[in-house]
């Protein structure tokens, strides 16, 4: 792509009026050295700019959010001749960080190479093609402008990284008028795996008080698992609800507690499901080992509001498959009368529904009508709100907990 200066077009202007209208020697004399000036910057820097070579090199990793990325630009003229101005524009830049990169401006010698190295630290998860860098080349006159875009190839995924909880537990049946705490560690209290001493944090029911009354110190029990448990999580991507997500904040407090939730399972060896969609393809994603964690972690970076379908034609599709007194988690930005139907609906199938209902009040996105909650609080339906501010670890690790 050639740009010419509107200086160029305004003396080329005035030399061809001259001509037409004037004659004589002097105006074609001085139209021919215009002519000459200005043909062979043009051809010199169409030249150069075929032998103009760049690349952009990544390191080989895993990124994920938080951390920083070294990208290497390299820039080669095979050409003989100077380039007195190169601007390198960088759209990777602006793919990683949001931000109008800024214009770097070097003089090339002939035969010559240039390297550049640019840190960007990665704030949000997800998939990005690279985009191109941008090479503007210009003469010593600036008569011409001359662009040449080099392609990369290169794609980038940043995953979003894992919130570890040291305990995750839900209310899940009622006694006596009160919420009673089920764990969805789905501990077996009545096998102990180990003994071990007390540590500030332990629950007293953990403690072993017939052994540590025997001893000086407290001791703890450590219990087993149940390896049969199973945790279904659907994650609501219905489009209509991220009509206000702007920023994609919603997306992204989603996908942080979603994670929480499967890292703690996989962690303790829980069959653990992902559901949500891809626009109009829904998906599901299976684990229970703490080496299966990269499919979940691909289906994070991806994960996008673009979703065709509700989270009850979502559930209620597999709602045959899923496991009695399975617990299903609802990660949604959107609570209303459907959704706690749902619930209900849920619940008298002898399976433990959790909605974890996620806002951004800020902006203004997200909505939990809050009768909805009240009723599904009636029947023994655990409700937890999820704003983009609050801490997610310590809310499901303990607030909730009676």
């Amino acid at each position: 792509m050639v740009k010419f200066s509107p200086y160029l077009w305004i003396v080329f202007g005035i030399l061809l009026l001259l001509i037409l209208f004037v004659g004589g020697t002097i105006p074609f004399f001085l139209f021919y050295v215009f002519l000459f000036t200005v043909t062979i910057p043009l051809i010199q820097n169409l030249w150069v700019l075929r032998h103009l070579k760049g690349k952009v090199v990544l390191p080989q990793a895993t990124y994920y959010t938080g951390e920083h990325i070294s990208i290497n630009y390299q820039l080669e003229n095979l050409s003989s001749y100077y380039l007195p101005y190169v601007g390198i524009e960088s759209q990777i830049f602006k793919s990683l960080t949001g931000l109008q990169p800024s214009i770097e401006v070097i003089p090339l010698e002939p035969k010559s190479n240039y390297a550049k190295k640019e840190v960007v630290h990665l704030k949000k998860r997800g998939y990005y093609p690279l985009g191109d860098m941008q090479i503007t080349v210009k003469d010593a006159f600036h008569l011409f402008t001359f662009t040449k875009i080099i392609k990369s190839q290169s794609s980038l995924t940043i995953y979003p990284k894992s919130i570890e909880l040291d305990s995750f537990r839900i209310n899940a049946s009622q006694q006596q008028g009160e919420l009673k705490v089920e764990s969805l560690a789905f501990i077996d209290r009545t096998r102990i795996e180990s003994l071990r001493p007390y540590v500030p944090g332990d629950l007293l029911k953990q403690i072993h008080w017939k052994v540590s009354a025997k001893k000086t110190d407290l001791i703890s029990k450590n219990h087993e698992y149940r390896g049969d448990a199973e945790v279904s999580i659907f994650m609501n991507n219905d489009k209509r609800c991220f009509s206000k997500d702007m920023t994609r904040r919603l997306e992204d407090k989603m996908v942080d507690v979603a994670l929480a939730i499967v890292h703690y399972c996989l962690h303790h060896q829980l069959t653990v499901s992902l559901y949500s969609q891809s626009q109009s393809n829904p998906y599901r994603i299976s684990g229970s080992q703490q080496g299966e964690l990269k499919p979940f972690l691909e289906a994070f970076a991806y994960f996008s509001g673009d979703g065709s379908y509700s989270i009850q034609q979502l559930l209620l599709h597999q709602i045959d498959y899923l496991q009695h007194r399975s617990s299903v988690m609802i990660v949604s930005p959107y609570l209303g009368i459907h959704e706690g139907a749902l619930g209900i609906q849920l619940k008298n199938r002898h399976i433990q529904p959790v909605f974890i209902i996620v806002s951004d009040l800020q902006n203004g996105s997200g909505y939990c009508d809050t009768k909805v909650m009240a009723k599904l609080h009636e029947e023994g339906v655990t409700v937890l709100n999820i704003d983009f501010q609050d801490n997610i670890k310590s809310i499901l690790e303990g607030t909730h907990e009676a």
